[in-house]
């Protein structure tokens, strides 16, 4: 558990990559950005934006994934960390699941979406998993 100090800082820290990923989706909102009118060095810029706002707000997010996940699997969580695939309808080909398979795995999917869904379907490499 968390003392009132820490939160406080996890939540400033929180704020402040949400922050600077809303002024990213700022930018983004230039005509040029939504046309894709924009020269190829000003476009590889928003990308570039883009990512870095991502990464930025990954370190927090995966805290507080990892706090979540302990706490309603009784202290499961993963040793080496989360892995965020940013490719959608992927596969486990897109994103090298297999590769960073060891055993034992840990998924968490995020619905970021106001319809509620009852299930989730992924790719997984062939063989036995328990679930």
């Amino acid at each position: 558990m968390l003392d009132q100090g820490t939160k406080d800082q996890q939540i400033d820290e929180i704020l402040e990559g949400t922050w600077g990923l809303l002024d990213v989706m700022g930018i983004l909102q230039h005509h040029d950005a939504v046309s894709g009118t924009a020269k190829q060095a000003v476009a590889d810029d928003y990308a570039w934006r883009l990512f870095v706002g991502v990464e930025n707000n990954n370190e927090q997010y995966f805290d507080v994934l990892t706090e979540r996940v302990s706490a309603m699997t009784g202290g499961a969580s993963p040793s080496d960390g989360w892995y965020q695939c940013f490719r959608t309808n992927s596969t486990y080909l897109d994103c090298p699941v297999a590769s960073m398979f060891n055993g034992s795995m840990n998924v968490a999917v995020q619905n970021p979406s106001t319809v509620d869904m009852l299930a989730v379907q992924f790719s997984m490499p062939k063989g036995t998993y328990k679930v």
